[in-house]
């Protein structure tokens, strides 16, 4: 029996079945938000969880937890019905107090039932890093070469995906969940929100992380070893080559990258990637070179990682990377 046909038994005999993959909240623009409420004509407020924990909202109004169904209790007391004109000020009230339009899935993740509008004052998710919260359809792109670097769009930005550094404006990617509040505060109109695309390098990617980062492990067993650090991750590699695993070893430079893409800038560090069971016959894919920009711009960008790299690591698939696999596999 499929997954899809296992869940719609299920949901017949009454079981409520959650999607894991999906979290109960999202983050969407303001402008999907008003989408979401044009779908319904029956609507309901409370107070929202968060402020009335918290204390006074130095942001905006208690009541902007909105619901669509009328058995839903919300996060905070004092729920009501309300009408269309009301539902409308709430989402005046969101944008011109920048707060994040943050919906709510049902309990089988199957329809979205009600919309949070958070700020970084009171918000759980805000206060919480390990609160689960998706990221919307869609994501800010800036035009760099329009950009004045005001910082506008960093004092909106509660996910500090956007950041000031050097008096210049830069951008991870990464972090943005899409809630658009940047692209209403720039004076230059230089953002603009996109649809989120697939990332053609993400499989190289997910292999490229699966190796064992040897220096990261070092800088964990400095306390211990009481040793450099690189001596230590220079002994790994001899021990991840002896027993033919492959490996990440990695050498910061004292030079700087900034990324021509968003701005984003950190210290170059060339890794050095390596396979050892590819054999001295196949040298390109037993050892190949990748910088941290590199890295970066295919992480955040989708940019194309270098050929001989796409090579080594698509040769890799597949192949047991952590310590110990070669005796276990005996």
């Amino acid at each position: 029996m499929s997954h899809e046909h296992e869940m719609e038994d299920r949901a017949r005999e009454g079981i409520v079945v959650v999607n894991s993959k999906l979290s109960m909240h999202y983050v969407c623009t303001h402008a999907k938000a008003r989408q979401l409420v044009q779908a319904h004509q029956h609507f309901w407020v409370c107070n929202c969880g968060c402020r009335e924990s918290h204390g006074p909202c130095a942001r905006s109004r208690m009541d902007v937890c909105l619901m669509f169904t009328p058995d839903d209790p919300g996060s905070g007391s004092g729920k009501r019905e309300i009408d269309l004109a009301e539902v409308l000020a709430i989402l005046d009230e969101a944008e011109n107090k920048f707060l994040v339009a943050r919906p709510w899935r049902n309990d089988d993740r199957s329809a979205t039932v009600g919309i949070c509008f958070c700020c970084d004052d009171c918000c759980g998710y805000f206060r919480d890093p390990d609160e689960r919260c998706d990221k919307g359809e869609l994501v800010a792109v800036t035009d760099f070469a329009a950009c004045t670097h005001c910082s506008a769009c960093v004092d909106v930005c509660y996910f500090h995906a956007r950041t000031m550094s050097a008096d210049k404006l830069a951008v991870d990617a990464q972090r943005c969940y899409g809630c658009g509040l940047c692209v209403g505060v720039c004076p230059e109109n230089c953002i603009r929100m996109v649809p989120v695309q697939p990332n053609s390098m993400q499989a190289l990617l997910d292999a490229y992380d699966s190796l064992p980062d040897l220096l990261a492990m070092a800088w964990q067993m400095r306390a211990v070893a009481r040793a450099d650090v690189y001596r230590i991750q220079d002994e790994l590699r001899e021990e991840y080559r002896r027993q033919g695993l492959p490996f990440r070893w990695s050498m910061p430079y004292r030079r700087p990258f900034q990324c021509d893409l968003c701005g984003y800038n950190n210290t170059e560090v060339l890794h050095e990637l390596e396979n050892p069971a590819a054999g001295e016959a196949a040298p390109a894919l037993r050892q190949v070179e990748v910088s941290e920009l590199a890295v970066h711009q295919a992480r955040e960008h989708g940019a194309s990682l270098p050929e001989d790299v796409q090579a080594f690591l698509r040769h890799l698939g597949g192949h047991s990377v952590g310590p110990g696999a070669a005796a276990a596999g005996e």
